[in-house]
């Protein structure tokens, strides 16, 4: 081949591709030296493309999720975004969706001031490209809604939570899933603000709309009586506890689930009988919890380890009052 630059751009795209394909089989070691070795030769190519953008953010993830190395993800990230502002102006869906994986990324290292600015940008220009009424809306409004409320600014915080549900339950009906979800954030939102009543409504609603959307025996539902009965941990209210998380896991039993919600709810529920003094109970739980950490990460997990020390305790307090 004739044309020197041509070739490396031939070879950049052929490492790319090739570098995609483990990404997608999930072999991130193989692939991140490939999408290394590629974007070198775009970058001395100074060549600008959507594809180079999509090499950013895939190596952003592998570096961030294989290799924990933060600030070259967020190098990464910038640079895709920047790319795409570039290549398609500000008023994108690409750039919205670049936006989008820039905020959760500083959301997820808890660096959430800089989050804002990012999930700002990406609702103000989802309204103005989608007529303000879509469910990408929404969802930018529940994590503008979260960050918030972890920064402790709590009006604005509840004043998306609100605006997500509105646009939800406009968009999809009163009736639906994502509904649901909008009712128990805004109900976590209540519980910790004290305003329990409230919660508790929430809690309740989204529980009956999973119910009749899923029918009794779904993971789903199994969730939403999970998050009840949490409320209800909370506050102390130890038999509707457990009431509620005996039937959420009923229902994951009987799907053979092993869901993050079960795990949550067997730690809950064999705290909550520890407390009640029901030392019993509460070891036949820790007992299974024991089980499943060994069986996971082996018995020196950190987990294991705990549910061991919980279910000693539990079996010295049986032979205490056995004594």
């Amino acid at each position: 081949m004739n044309n020197p630059l041509i070739y490396l751009l031939e070879v950049a795209n052929n490492l790319n591709s090739l570098a995609f394909g483990y990404y997608s089989q999930g072999r991130y070691e193989e692939a991140s030296p490939l999408y290394q070795q590629a974007l070198e030769i775009y970058q001395q190519l100074d060549y600008k493309h959507l594809d180079v953008a999509s090499n950013l953010d895939n190596l952003a993830r592998i570096k961030m999720y294989q290799f924990g190395n933060l600030e070259e993800t967020e190098s990464l990230y910038l640079q895709a975004l920047e790319m795409r502002q570039k290549l398609l102006g500000t008023n994108h869906l690409d750039v919205i969706a670049s936006l989008s994986r820039l905020a959760d990324f500083y959301f997820k290292v808890t660096r959430y001031e800089d989050a804002e600015p990012f999930y700002l940008q990406a609702l103000k220009t989802s309204e103005k490209l989608q007529s303000n009424e879509t469910t990408d809306i929404a969802d930018f409004q529940s994590a503008l809604a979260l960050n918030y409320s972890i920064l402790e600014r709590y009006e604005e915080a509840e004043s998306f939570y609100v605006q997500a549900l509105e646009m939800r339950q406009k968009l999809l009906g009163t009736e639906h899933p994502d509904v649901a979800t909008s009712f128990e954030d805004l109900a976590g939102f209540y519980k910790y603000q004290g305003r329990c009543e409230e919660a508790e409504t929430l809690y309740m609603q989204a529980l009956e709309i999973n119910q009749n959307f899923f029918g009794y025996e779904h993971l789903k539902v199994a969730a939403s009586l999970s998050s009840l009965a949490g409320f209800y941990f909370y506050q102390r209210r130890y038999e509707k506890a457990e009431y509620f998380y005996v039937q959420s896991l009923e229902i994951q039993e009987k799907l053979d689930s092993e869901d993050f919600c079960d795990i949550c709810d067997l730690q809950n529920l064999a705290q909550l009988y520890y407390d009640q003094g029901k030392y019993e109970a509460a070891e036949h739980f820790y007992a299974k919890l024991l089980v499943y950490f060994q069986e996971l990460n082996g018995y020196e997990d950190d987990s294991a380890v705990t549910a061991q020390r919980n279910l000693d305790d539990c079996r010295h307090k049986i032979m205490e009052l056995n004594t």
